[in-house]
């Protein structure tokens, strides 16, 4: 049996037609887990437990804060991000402003920082991202309380500029692997 071509032209192309009809965005998904170890750095929202907006990912070395200094300095160092501040008066290290395509310390940049999807895919993987990411030391009884900031933002592709960006969020992956190498490096003294 023959199919008219207009018939056949129908099934082929219905299809082809769905497949390129417009699709909303959709939101990453967001898998529950803790990032902070400091209650007042949390909020429970059914059942996930997320990093506040622009709150410090919060961790206790046990150490003076002059020692946490220098082991944060070599927690940097050692996880490839170019220390660009210290400020030993306001006990503050790390870097205010560098950025990072794809990649950062050999894992992809999507396990640090979530910035949704494109068409081309996981934005943080596929774009420039301007970072910052800083440490504050504050003494603590016998030991420092440290909290690291990271802030970041998809930097336009097309102009390569700040003028037209798209804020991330961090995974806390990062702040915690800075705490634990800083706490390696204690060790290690």
């Amino acid at each position: 049996m023959r199919l008219p071509h207009t018939l056949l032209f129908a099934l082929l192309a219905a299809p082809l037609a769905a497949g390129c009809a417009a699709v909303p965005p959709s939101e990453p998904a967001s898998t529950p887990r803790i990032i902070a170890t400091d209650p007042d750095a949390l909020v429970v929202s059914t059942g996930t437990v997320t990093a506040l907006p622009d709150a410090p990912v919060r961790a206790t070395l046990a150490a003076s804060p002059e020692a946490s200094m220098r082991a944060l300095l070599s927690a940097y160092e050692q996880l490839g991000i170019e220390v660009t501040l210290i400020d030993p008066p306001r006990r503050r290290i790390g870097n205010p402003s560098f950025s990072a395509r794809g990649m950062l310390n050999r894992r992809a940049l999507s396990v640090y920082v979530s910035c949704g999807e494109t068409l081309s895919g996981i934005s943080a993987n596929t774009h420039r991202v301007s970072i910052s990411l800083v440490s504050t030391v504050r003494p603590q009884e016998a030991a420092s309380l440290v909290d690291t900031r990271l802030q970041a933002t998809v930097v336009d592709r097309a102009t390569g500029n700040n003028t037209d960006v798209q804020p991330c969020h961090s995974t806390g992956v990062l702040e915690k692997s800075l705490h634990d190498a800083a706490g390696l490096a204690l060790l290690a003294r």
